[in-house]
Formats: structure tokens, C-alpha cells, sequence
């Protein structure tokens, strides 16, 4: 439990909000940069577009994005995989 909890705890409101629900430590499905990316590629599309962009772009890269083979990529590459020209750049 950190402080933070702790403190919130002592409210008698928030207190069974707090215990109904699990607070332990996760393990991240992505890596910070592949969960920036994927946000970044998903922002204004619809969810079926994201998914296909996203599809075409761990077919590409891998499961995982690095940043370094994401700067390495073509920015006509990067368009052919569905990326705006903004995105892409």
C-alpha cells in the first residue's frame, strides 16, 4: 500500500472504493516507447483503422517498436504502412 492509498483510506467514502478494487503492480504489455508509439498511430482514427495501421506496423517493425529503427525507416515507408504524412515525419 503506498502513502497515497493510505491517506486515502481514512475517507469514508473513497475507503470502499479503494478496497474493491485491485492496486497491486502490473507488469507494462509494452515498452514506454511502444506504448507511445502505438497512442501516437491511434490518436483520431477510428479503433478498426488504428488496429489496421497498428497490424501493418508490428507485421513490419516487430511486437516491440525501437526507436532506433523507427528513425532508420523511410518516411515513404512509414506512409505505405498507413501513417499519415505528419505521423510519418
Amino acid at each position: 500500500m503506498t502513502e497515497a492509498q493510505d491517506v486515502l483510506l481514512q475517507d469514508p467514502v473513497l475507503r470502499p472504493l479503494i478496497e474493491s478494487i485491485d492496486l497491486s503492480p502490473h507488469s507494462p504489455i509494452h515498452t514506454p516507447f511502444t506504448a507511445l508509439s502505438r497512442s501516437i498511430i491511434s490518436q483520431q482514427l477510428s479503433v478498426r483503422a488504428a488496429d489496421a495501421i497498428l497490424g501493418r506496423c508490428v507485421a513490419h517493425f516487430s511486437k516491440e517498436f525501437e526507436a532506433e529503427e523507427l528513425l532508420q525507416t523511410p518516411i515513404a515507408t512509414l506512409r505505405t504502412l498507413g501513417l499519415s504524412g505528419r505521423k510519418a515525419s
